[in-house]
């Protein structure tokens, strides 16, 4: 019996007609629609979709039962494998986004030679597994046919080269367009936000400002008029000229005071090899008594504790709201680490329709554990963010925290507060000890040797106020 599932339909998911992917009991499926029925069939048996999965281009699915087909309009039912960890592209380094845009243009030309074509190329249709990027949309493709023009083109350059073309010659940070626009960045804009010597570089000229001066000029309609059949070897030629232009821009690291690592320069080698005791302890303490494997490595930094907690079978999420630190740490592909761009005071919040469409932060998971090493000080001294409204924030989304607290003492935490007047008289252990006591209990309290920096476990309250 068909059943009806239209109230557990993926809010990300209203956009196609051809499908949609909706949950039961917390299992993901995607539900392929009638009119979707001649593409996916050519998909599956021209072998195209064996070459993808194959080599890890596209998310392998297998079909179920048609008993979880909704309404008249269902053909069938695929449960795609498991994503991990959605992350959106606004919270991408560079290199994330040049591989994906990579991938995608290889997976437009092996189509090609199945007869299909991408029908769209939103950078929202791929995410990242421990083996890369891979897309997550079995229905973006469509039968292609000689002398048509790639329609998802555009697409591409908004969602893709914009963006990579605004990081590499303006900076990593604008990235952050994305999110503003969810189709991709417009190109009129890109264009006016460019320096001029992109005029002189064939790929970003032909692809973003002749494009744009193209489509301003005019409207739909008349573009409809000036389409030119294209051939299929004019098409592949466009998407080897679009791939070039990626390949000749590659990661500048900005001007931030962390791209050199230097976070832990007041460490003495005895310190950090003591800390790292300490935390290699505590999360073996964890791996028992948490009751959960998920760990939200916040201000990841090098990822030096986000690889012990993997090796002890933590899934983990590691966040900076560095570009060049995220980007360091994607480059080294450490499997069970997704790495991502996020600064945790102000991390993204819903977008797209009604704010559904893309969800924020905290509504896609919430950790079992919070590590923040090296992390508070900045909180509260550098972002104003009082001890209690952190030890709330860390109640409200996880059972247990794993805090490194730098007391005023500490030769870092003394250049912070030059001239800051009387301003953090609270910042104090017995002040954080405090506010944090409200909310949690200290399981575990130790001194780093050599330093003047405390490791805490903390465990929730049932009491918290």
């Amino acid at each position: 019996m068909k059943q009806n599932i239209s109230s557990t339909i993926h809010p990300a998911s209203f956009r196609d007609r051809s499908g949609f992917i909706f949950t039961v009991n917390k299992e993901v499926y995607r539900q392929i629609n009638n009119i979707y029925k001649d593409e996916y069939e050519k998909l599956m048996k021209s072998g195209l979709y064996d070459e993808l999965t194959g080599k890890n281009y596209l998310l392998k699915h297998e079909e179920v039962s048609p008993d979880l087909l909704s309404g008249p309009d269902g053909y069938k039912v695929i449960k795609p494998q498991l994503v991990d960890f959605i992350i959106y592209p606004y919270e991408w380094s560079f290199s994330m986004l040049k591989d994906a845009a990579i991938l995608l243009l290889n997976i437009q030309i092996t189509a090609l030679n199945y007869g299909m074509t991408l029908k769209d190329a939103s950078a929202y249709n791929i995410q990242f597994s421990h083996t890369g990027p891979v897309l997550i949309d079995t229905l973006s493709f469509e039968t292609y046919n000689e002398g048509e023009a790639w329609k998802a083109y555009g697409q591409f350059c908004r969602h893709y080269l914009a963006p990579l073309a605004l990081m590499y010659h303006i900076d990593n940070r604008m990235i952050r367009l994305l999110k503003d626009y969810i189709d991709g960045i417009p190109l009129d804009l890109a264009s006016k936000l460019l320096p001029g010597k992109t005029r002189f570089n064939f790929g970003i000229q032909t692809h973003i400002h002749l494009h744009s001066k193209f489509r301003k000029n005019y409207s739909s309609g008349e573009i409809d008029k000036y389409k030119k059949k294209i051939s299929k070897t004019g098409l592949l030629g466009i998407i080897d000229n679009l791939k070039n232009t990626l390949k000749k821009m590659n990661f500048r690291p900005g001007e931030s005071i962390w791209n050199d690592y230097s976070r832990n320069s007041n460490y003495t080698e005895d310190a950090f090899e003591n800390k790292r005791e300490i935390v290699n302890d505590i999360l073996d303490y964890l791996s028992v008594e948490a009751g959960g494997n998920i760990i939200w490595d916040i201000g990841c930094n090098t990822c030096t504790f986000s690889k012990i907690a993997v090796e002890k079978g933590f899934e983990v999420r590691a966040m900076d709201s560095e570009h060049d630190v995220i980007e360091i740490n994607y480059n080294k592909h450490i499997k069970g680490i997704d790495v991502f761009v996020c600064d945790i005071t102000n991390p993204s919040g819903g977008v797209g329709w009604l704010n559904h469409e893309r969800e924020s932060l905290l509504d896609r998971e919430k950790p079992d554990i919070i590590l923040a090493l090296a992390l508070i000080h900045h909180l509260v001294i550098t972002s104003g963010i009082p001890f209690r409204k952190i030890a709330e924030g860390f109640n409200e989304i996880s059972n247990w925290a794993l805090i490194e607290f730098v007391k005023p003492e500490d030769s870092q935490i003394k250049r912070m507060l030059q001239n800051r007047g009387n301003d953090f008289d609270d910042y104090n252990t017995d002040n954080f000890e405090m506010e944090f006591g409200k909310f949690f209990d200290i399981i575990i309290k130790k001194q780093i040797v050599n330093s003047e920096r405390i490791v805490y476990l903390f465990k929730k309250r049932i009491d918290s106020k």
